[in-house]
């Protein structure tokens, strides 16, 4: 189980608004994952086998500061103690393998930011909090691989952010994936 020892951040936006990201059940996680993953998917699709093993941060919108209880989840991301894929490892910069190695690695999954909150910033603030998570987790330690399997269409947004591409891309259920990672 993934603990919760950085649990809350709460940060000031461009537009005066706040963001406050704090952990959430696996189950606040799904309207958002199904309303911008999967619109007319499968129900099947927004849950994750091991969900309720994962740790899961919810981006809030504090639009009204004179009442700061009253939030709006707007994005969403579940963290999980995962392997890096061993087919990639080699790879991977700096690290010398001989294909046995168990590298300690987190990934995250189904991270999504509701469309009206898209490109305000709300989810580079969130995947940032996940980052420093990740250092912050005294049971990963220096060298640890913050992984995830991205849509195409994301990637540059990953790149900007400092992830790089890992392998070919591939489908699954027509849409394409590449493995991305950063080494904290």
């Amino acid at each position: 189980m993934i603990t919760k020892h950085r649990n809350v951040a709460t940060f000031m936006m461009a537009n005066l608004e706040s963001i406050k990201i704090q952990s959430v059940d696996c189950e606040e996680t799904w309207p958002i994952r199904r309303a911008v993953l999967y619109p007319r998917g499968p129900e099947e699709g927004i849950h994750i086998p091991g969900d309720e093993k994962g740790l899961h941060f919810g981006a809030f919108l504090i639009s009204d500061p004179s009442f700061p209880d009253k939030l709006q989840l707007t994005s969403v991301i579940s963290l999980f103690y995962d392997k890096f894929p061993s087919h990639l490892t080699p790879l991977l910069p700096n690290i010398t393998c001989t294909g046995n190695e168990q590298f300690k690695a987190l990934r995250f999954r189904k991270f999504a930011t509701l469309n009206d909150f898209q490109n305000q910033g709300i989810g580079s603030r969130l995947f940032q909090f996940v980052v420093d998570h990740a250092r912050d987790d005294s049971s990963l330690g220096p060298g640890t691989i913050v992984w995830c399997a991205a849509r195409r269409s994301a990637q540059d947004w990953y790149i900007k952010r400092g992830m790089r591409v890992f392998g070919d891309s591939y489908f699954k259920n027509g849409i394409e994936f590449v493995t991305m990672a950063i080494i904290i």
